[in-house]
């Protein structure tokens, strides 16, 4: 089953990604060691009218504070999404969609990484995710494949790295 092929994800985590309703700064309930090393990324403790409860919040720059910290657990969201639709979806269009998608994407952010400032990049990756998957809803997983200008306009273009001097 799904669930077997990835023991270590949460049997609500990949129910979320399955019905496109996983979120894109709640990556790190992909990774395993970061799940057991940053406990309190989980929750906001808040007290309120005389009891303290758990206010489940989602991850920040703070909990990806470069490329790999968010390209290791997009790379297991693709797997647990390409494999669903292999094989509970059998949409063997699909999958393969995902799947060029997917590398098409890594290799999209690994570009802007390169020209420009980290956090307009994880900016964009929330904004660009979410359109995905709103897309992905309805059946529509070719936006992988697409770099969104409109996107990268709002969030990216103005943010360059600095040149290093020569």
């Amino acid at each position: 089953s799904l669930f077997d092929r990835f023991p270590q994800v949460e049997a609500s985590v990949i129910m979320e990604i399955t019905r496109h309703e996983f979120r894109p700064m709640d990556l790190y309930k992909l990774d395993p060691s970061s799940q057991d090393k940053n406990l309190e990324r989980r929750a906001n403790l808040e007290f309120e009218g005389g009891q303290l409860t758990a206010v489940p919040r989602a991850g920040s720059l703070k909990d990806y504070p470069n490329l790999s910290s968010v390209v290791e657990p997009v790379v297991k969201y693709f797997d647990i999404l390409t494999t669903y639709a292999a094989t509970c979806g059998g949409d063997m269009a699909a999958t393969l969609t995902i799947a060029c998608g997917s590398y098409s994407y890594i290799a999209h952010l690994s570009a802007l990484n390169r020209q420009y400032l980290w956090p307009a990049i994880l900016s964009y990756h929330k904004a660009f995710f979410l359109a995905r998957r709103r897309e992905m809803a309805n059946g529509i997983y070719s936006g992988w494949l697409s770099r969104d200008v409109e996107l990268m306009t709002e969030h990216i273009f103005g943010h360059p790295r600095p040149q290093a001097a020569a």
